[in-house]
């Protein structure tokens, strides 16, 4: 966690309301849509995102956020969707890496919207540096070069089943590595 969002913890935690319009100018976008991917519903993703913000709000003196503020937002929006989910049945999973760059990236103006895309990005490159060196090649040609499949298995000399079987691996792998960004 930096040194300005330990002071705006720090400040919301005394009921600065400076602090607490902070979170909310610099947050609240970046939350509605994720909220809206995980929820397909304009209303529900706005009421979830205002709840959580409020409920932050009226939790301030017990607030106790260890990790950096973003994270605990997101994660907080997270579960907050998934309990009105749960209600309204509403959940819609995420089933490609690319698909979490989307809900991420508010858009590319927005100052947190471009640290969200590079630290992602970051987390990405480091997952993918780490998969078997085949399944590496093979996930690279496929997402950063845009090799079909066939054309990959012509590449790696292997057969296409084995390509599909490298893709799905290495999405099996960044998922499990990624899970607290989706």
């Amino acid at each position: 966690m930096n040194t300005k969002e330990k002071i705006i913890i720090i400040l919301l935690k005394k009921g600065d309301e400076k602090a607490y319009k902070y979170i909310f100018q610099h947050h609240y976008l970046v939350l509605y849509k994720f909220a809206y991917t995980l929820l397909r519903n304009k209303q529900l993703a706005e009421n979830t995102v205002s709840d959580v913000i409020y409920h932050i709000w009226e939790k301030k003196e017990t607030l106790n956020i260890t990790s950096n503020l973003r994270n605990y937002l997101i994660t907080a929006v997270r579960n907050q969707c998934y309990s009105v989910a749960r209600k309204k049945e509403v959940i819609h999973e995420v089933d490609h890496i690319e698909d979490v760059r989307e809900y991420y990236i508010a858009d590319d103006k927005h100052p947190l919207g471009v640290l969200l895309c590079k630290e992602l990005e970051g987390e990405i490159i480091k997952f993918i540096d780490a998969l078997p060196i085949e399944t590496q090649q093979v996930f690279r040609l496929s997402r950063f070069e845009e090799k079909s499949y066939k054309e990959i298995a012509e590449i790696q000399n292997i057969s296409v089943n084995t390509v599909k079987y490298h893709i799905k691996k290495a999405l099996l792998i960044l998922r499990e590595n990624l899970k607290q960004y989706l």
